[in-house]
């Protein structure tokens, strides 16, 4: 069975990254809002700017464990860059990163929330959310198991 410190290994054999598993662990949760980005077959500016607010928001999550500025900036960085390439390889990565956090939200079923705090602000600040965006939050909520948790405009 995948879990994130397998996928972990196999994703920085192939893009070494400057990132504990912890750090990665919270990347990887946010992986869905990459795929909810890339529901409607395009990456467009809204969309660009969207990415960059998750970008500050998962770096920033960083400063209350002490992370200084120049950290938490090198950190979003890694974040940009390693989202901008999942984007551009998603058909390698979406099975293995779904399948991967299968098993972590099974084991650490209080980390859910955070995917649905990400799948709920998406909904939220996309004015024109359309039918794809919305058929990929109810795969999302279907195979990562969030159906216990209510979405303000995505019901499962």
């Amino acid at each position: 069975m995948l879990n994130i410190e397998k996928l972990y290994e196999h994703y920085t054999q192939e893009r070494p990254l400057n990132l504990s598993i912890e750090q990665f662990t919270l990347f990887a949760e946010f992986f869905p809002a990459v795929l909810i980005i890339l529901s409607d077959g395009f990456f467009d500016q809204k969309e660009k700017v969207y990415l960059q607010k998750l970008v500050k928001c998962l770096g920033d999550s960083f400063i209350q464990d002490g992370f200084g500025a120049k950290r938490v900036q090198e950190l979003q960085s890694i974040f940009a860059q390693e989202f901008e390439y999942l984007i551009q390889n998603i058909d390698k990565w979406k099975e293995l990163y779904i399948r991967a956090l299968q098993n972590h939200l099974t084991n650490f079923p209080e980390n859910k929330e955070t995917i649905l705090d990400t799948l709920n602000l998406f909904a939220e600040t996309s004015q024109d959310f359309n039918e794809s965006e919305e058929n990929m939050v109810k795969y999302l909520v279907r195979e990562l198991h969030l159906i216990e948790g209510e979405l303000s405009r995505i019901s499962p």
